[in-house]
This record gives C-alpha cells, structure tokens and sequence, in this order.
C-alpha cells in the first residue's frame, strides 16, 4: 500500500489541536507533505457543523482540505464540507424531553446542550456550558425541555468530572431506549442515537471514500476514540490519551502539544512510500 490509497482521520480536541485549540505549524506542514503525496485526509470529532467549520476554514486558508467527509456529533452524522451537505444522519429519539425532564430532576446542577443540524439549544446552564459555548464563540438558543422540537442529533451533558461515574450510573439505570452514551472530554458525558459511535460512522464514512478500512488510518485521544481506532486499519493513540485508548491503539505517538500528528504522518510515510 502507498501514502495515495491512505486516508488519515484525526479527532480534534486533544490531536490535531493544541491544548490551547490551535493547528500546530508542524501538523500543518506534515499535513500538507502528506497531502502533496497523495494521501487524504479528514477529521472525526464531537463537534457540530458550526463548531468544526471554523478549524476546517483555517486549514483551508493554509491549503489542507478536507479530502473525504468528515464524522461529526462523534459519529451521528457525516458532512461533506466541500460541498456544505450533510449526507448520513441519525435523530435523538421522540422520547428525549422525557429523559431529559428525569435527569434534570435528578441531576439540576448539569448542563444540558441539545444539538440540531444548525443549532444548540442549552436547556439548563452551568459553568461548564458557558465556558464550552465561550471558548468556541457558538451561537446558541435557551429552551425549555418541554418546548424542545424533534430532530436533535445528540445531546451534551456538562458536570464536574468526579461526578459522571454517578451520573453515567443513574443513565444506566433508567433503560432510556433508543440512546447510547460516551464520555467525550473531562466534563462532557454525552447522549447519542443508539448504536452511534465514531467507529461505526467510520464504516459509513469508508464506503462514502470509496476506501476499504485497512486503508484508514484513525487517530485519537479519548473515550469517544476508542471505537474508532479499532475500527480502522492503523489505530493510534496520543501520548496524552487515556490509557484504555492507548491499549486500543495499535501504535502510541507524542501528545498534541508536541505534534503527535506529524508524527503519526511522519511513520505512515515511511511506511507507505
């Protein structure tokens, strides 16, 4: 196999950005090598569509396009941002204000984001939500639960760390049916479709890049990852990746702040030649 039947697909948060939400110059430049060899490259994240187009914006301001579509709502939905089209989708059940009213209850403290296609709708506020909707300049809409129209493609739950193994606990525990759960960052807990994750995106997304999953590499850091690279024909994990996503990984490299992703780009190339 050569760099050209190879497709590179990286999560953002804790890999292809720096702590401090940057694209390094060195992944840049290593992208943009591995890019002129002829390998693709595109991204998997939680992200919605508003929330990863600025960083996708910015790539193609350097010259790195996306060559593939990307996974976005870690792996409830597929958007081809070259042709601003979302082309695979799943939908949060009828049922959502129901389970939501339960864990507000339960639960008043957490932050609740409700994402749709085109919108979040932030039904309970926290600190955790106003940083997260600060940090990436999101624009949003306050709701009611019971006022919350059908069609969410996920949900975000914000709390404080030490608190989502209870949290997580009291999910499993109510049996909510037609939903499935990954911790995606240190304060997010999330709320998917059943079934979704990035990895099986990635079997969406291989079909639609006409490319068979041994010809994909994929790249992560957290808990949303793990899938992912296991599905995938090279797994990595980075160095400041959890421990159970360095045990999935078929490979280890540096973390994001020291430009992991170089790294892996640097190994696939010489590889691949």
């Amino acid at each position: 196999m050569n760099v050209s039947e190879m497709l590179l697909v990286s999560d953002m948060d804790g890999t292809l950005l720096t702590t401090d939400k940057r694209i390094s110059d060195q992944n840049q430049a290593a992208l943009k090598r591995f890019q002129a060899a002829g390998g693709r490259f595109t991204i998997a994240t939680g992200r919605s569509i508003v929330s990863a187009s600025r960083y996708v914006n910015a790539l193609r301001e350097k010259g790195i396009k996306l060559d593939a579509p990307a996974i976005l709502f870690n792996g409830a939905a597929i958007y081809d941002f070259r042709q601003d089209q979302m082309l695979w989708h799943t939908r949060m059940p009828e049922e959502l204000p129901a389970y939501l009213a339960r864990v507000k209850a339960q639960f008043p403290e957490v932050g609740i984001e409700v994402l749709y296609e085109e919108k979040t709708k932030v039904v309970n506020h926290n600190r955790f939500v106003r940083d997260h909707l600060e940090i990436e300049s999101l624009p949003y809409q306050m709701a009611d639960i019971k006022d919350l129209v059908p069609g969410a493609i996920k949900t975000l739950f914000a709390l404080e760390h030490e608190k989502i193994p209870c949290f997580a606990r009291f999910l499993e525990e109510q049996h909510f049916t037609g939903v499935s759960y990954v911790e995606s960052a240190e304060f997010y807990y999330e709320m998917l479709p059943f079934g979704n994750s990035k990895g099986e995106a990635l079997s969406h997304l291989a079909q639609y890049a006409k490319v068979s999953l041994d010809q994909i590499a994929a790249v992560g850091d957290y808990n949303n990852d793990i899938e992912m690279i296991r599905t995938a024909g090279l797994g990595a994990a980075m160095g400041n990746a959890l421990d159970a996503v360095k045990n999935a990984a078929d490979r280890t490299v540096s973390t994001n702040d020291q430009d992991g992703l170089a790294e892996l780009i640097e190994y696939m190339m010489n590889r691949c030649p």
